[in-house]
C-alpha cells in the first residue's frame, strides 16, 4: 500500500511541477519531500520539474526534465540532437527518453547509426505508423526503440541486462 500512494505521489508532482514556481508551489514541494521519505526511507529532491529519489542504501532514479541523461548508461548510444524533449526516466541501470518533433528521415539517420552498434538479437517491427527495434549491444545493454511517424515521437529505452 505504501508503494502504490508513493508512486501515486511522485507521478502527481511529476505532472504538476514546473521551472516557475510560487512561493506556494515551493512549500508544497518541501512538504511532498517529507512526506515521500517517510513513506519509503529515500531522499527525495524536486526541482524545476523533475523529481530524484535516492535509497538510503544506494540507488537513484529521476523522473521528469527534459534534457538528455548524463549517466553512464546513456553514454552508451549516441545523443539524438533533433526534436524536443519531452520526459525522462533515469537511473544508474537505464533510462526512457520521449522526443517529440521528430521528422522520419532523421529518425532514420538515427537507426543507421544506432545499429552499428546494437545488432546482437535484432527484433524489428512495422506497421503503417510505428517502427521498433530491439537488440543487444556487445555489452548485453539492451536498447529499445519505437518511432511513430503519424506523432512524430521518438521512444528510446536502454537497460543494463543480467547476462
Amino acid at each position: 500500500m505504501k508503494r502504490v500512494m508513493l508512486l501515486s505521489l511522485v507521478l502527481l508532482l511529476a505532472l504538476s511541477a514546473s521551472a516557475c514556481k510560487s512561493p506556494s508551489e515551493a512549500i508544497g514541494e518541501a512538504v511532498a519531500e517529507k512526506m515521500l521519505e517517510s513513506v519509503e526511507d529515500v531522499d527525495v529532491d524536486i526541482d524545476s520539474g523533475e523529481i530524484t529519489l535516492e535509497g538510503k542504501e544506494g540507488g537513484k532514479i529521476s523522473i521528469g526534465g527534459t534534457k538528455w541523461p548524463d549517466t553512464d548508461i546513456a553514454k552508451t548510444i549516441p545523443e539524438f540532437k533533433k526534436g524536443t524533449i519531452s520526459s525522462v526516466i533515469s537511473s544508474d541501470d537505464g533510462f526512457m527518453i520521449a522526443i517529440d518533433e521528430v521528422d522520419k528521415k532523421d529518425f532514420e539517420n538515427y537507426l543507421v547509426n544506432i545499429k552499428k552498434d546494437f545488432s546482437e538479437q535484432p527484433i524489428e517491427g512495422r506497421t503503417e505508423e510505428i517502427y521498433t527495434y530491439n537488440a543487444l549491444n556487445a555489452d548485453k545493454v539492451l536498447l529499445m526503440i519505437s518511432y511513430d511517424s503519424e506523432m512524430k515521437v521518438l521512444e528510446i529505452s536502454v537497460q543494463k541486462t543480467s547476462e
